[in-house]
Formats: C-alpha cells, structure tokens, sequence
C-alpha cells in the first residue's frame, strides 16, 4: 500500500492491506424503455420494470416524448414503496422532442420508473427511457 491519495482505497481486509470492494456491490447496468403505445384519451400512466429483491438501482439519465400534438403534459415519476413521485414533468409538450434529466434516482425492491401522459388523444403514443446502475444489497 502506498500513503497519499491512493490510501482511502485500502483497508485492513482479513488480516492484510487490501484494495476496499466497491460499496453495495455493483452488479451491472440498468436500462429499460417503456412504451405506451395506443394510449387511451385523456390520462394515463404505463409502470416499468420493478427493482427485484436484494437489489437497489440508481438512475443517472432518463428521456421521455410523446407523438400527441394535443397532449398537456408529459410525467416522469417513479413508484416508491406504493406512493408516487414526480421527478420531472413538461407541460404543453412538443410531439416528438426528447426532454431528458441527469438524476440520481435511487429505487430499492419493489420500486419502478413511471411515465404519464395528460390530455391525450385516443391512440396517442410516449415513452421513458431511463438507464442506471444496479447495486447487490445482499453481500
């Protein structure tokens, strides 16, 4: 082990100086669209993906667009423990433009991104595109 500004990366591991593990154990990264496709008239939200057990993601990018011209809003929340949250939304959206955020969302089990659309016009299509990375809670 060497002092200086490497030496936060080591630690007395099991009777010897070794290199500290990543905390909460990165497993991989986390991606997913989710797609509402031939949206009903007026309200409407589609869920994504939830956080299986053992593991917590983190979301560093989401995106999300409708194709309606009359819609009044676009929604991006997540779904934590039952209860919904906003994270980012865009009134009067423009059809076809991406609205993107660079968060750090953190989603534990059972927790999932959601996308919402209001105002729409029937058959009307959105989506959320989010990616993340994927933490191992069970080490």
């Amino acid at each position: 082990m060497t002092l200086g500004g490497n030496s936060r990366l080591w630690g007395w591991i099991s009777g010897a100086w070794q290199k500290q593990p990543i905390i909460f154990g990165f497993i991989d990264t986390t991606a997913e669209e989710i797609a509402h496709v031939d949206a009903p008239a007026g309200n409407s939200t589609k869920d994504g993906t939830a956080v299986p057990a053992g593991e917590v993601w983190v979301v560093t990018s989401a995106t999300m667009r409708s194709d309606s011209a009359s819609a009044t809003e676009i929604v991006c929340s997540a779904n934590i423990d039952l209860t919904s949250y906003f994270l980012f939304t865009q009134r009067s959206p423009t059809a076809w433009v991406w609205y993107d955020a660079q968060p750090y969302w953190v989603l534990g089990p059972g927790d999932y991104m959601q996308v919402g659309l209001n105002g729409a016009t029937l058959n009307d299509d959105y989506w959320l595109q989010y990616i993340g990375f994927k933490f191992d809670i069970d080490q």
